[in-house]
Order: C-alpha cells, then sequence, then structure tokens
C-alpha cells in the first residue's frame, strides 16, 4: 500500500481510497472496513518505518506470548478501534 501510494501519479481522496484510506463520509454510509485499512494506508517513509520497527520489536514478544491467530485479532481490533476513536 506505501509503494502504491507512493507512485501514483493522482493524489487526493480518490487516489488514497483505492488503496483504502476512506475519508470519513464514506466510513458513516457504512463502509465499516475503512476503520482497519485506513491504518494500514501510510503516505511517509519515516511513518512506515517507525511502525514497522514498533510491530518487529513489540509485535514479535506479543505472537509469542499470545499465539498467531489471537495476535492477528489483536492488530485488527487495535486498527479498527483506534481508527474510530480518532474519526
Amino acid at each position: 500500500m506505501f509503494i502504491g501510494v507512493n507512485v501514483q501519479q493522482e493524489h487526493g481522496w480518490a487516489a488514497m481510497a483505492h488503496w483504502g484510506y476512506l475519508p470519513e463520509s464514506t466510513i458513516y454510509r457504512g463502509a465499516f472496513w475503512g476503520l482497519i485499512t485506513n491504518a494500514f494506508v501510510h503516505q511517509e517513509f519515516w511513518h512506515i518505518l517507525f511502525n514497522l520497527y514498533w510491530v518487529w520489536l513489540l509485535g514479535s514478544a506479543f505472537e509469542r506470548a499470545l499465539g498467531n491467530v489471537p495476535f492477528a485479532v489483536f492488530v485488527l481490533a487495535s486498527a479498527f478501534v483506534s481508527s474510530g476513536l480518532s474519526l
């Protein structure tokens, strides 16, 4: 998603929505999956680098402690909750 967002010629909401970053009006109209996909779209290199570092550092420990499936559920639930609170 990061590469797709940054190499496309078009910018704005239509370009971001193509990669999963939906505007709030679309989410309010029922596109609730946008609360999860919004968390995975990054525009800046430092942002994705920082997030990947912490997923590698803390995520690996959480995954070892919880297991694969519970960790995946935790990541998706965290994306949903954090995007919902931001909305």
